[in-house]
């Protein structure tokens, strides 16, 4: 009967050690490239730096960088408006 009961606290610690694992692991660390990375830096009247990001945004920095970058603009500007047109529709705005 001792054998069973070693046997039974063996298996049963297998199983909550499979079962903890299972349940709390993490998953395999993956790296995430950033959704807006700058493209490019520039300094200008000394302590001001300007950076540009990916999407066109245009950040400013007056202390050299180190902590506060304000968003000053946009280099795109504004996205066009598009109206999709028929063939039809164009041929005949431009008779």
């Amino acid at each position: 009967m001792n054998k069973l009961k070693v046997l039974f606290v063996v298996a049963l610690s297998f199983f909550l050690f499979a079962a903890g694992y299972r349940l709390l692991a993490v998953g395999p660390a993956n790296a995430q490239a950033p959704g807006n990375p700058v493209v490019g830096v520039t300094t200008y009247g000394g302590d001001t730096w300007l950076a540009v990001a990916s999407n066109g945004d245009v950040y400013r920095s007056d202390n050299t960088g180190a902590t506060i970058w304000t968003l000053r603009g946009n280099v795109f500007g504004a996205p066009t408006s598009v109206k999709p047109e028929t063939w039809g529709g164009m041929k005949r705005r431009f008779r």
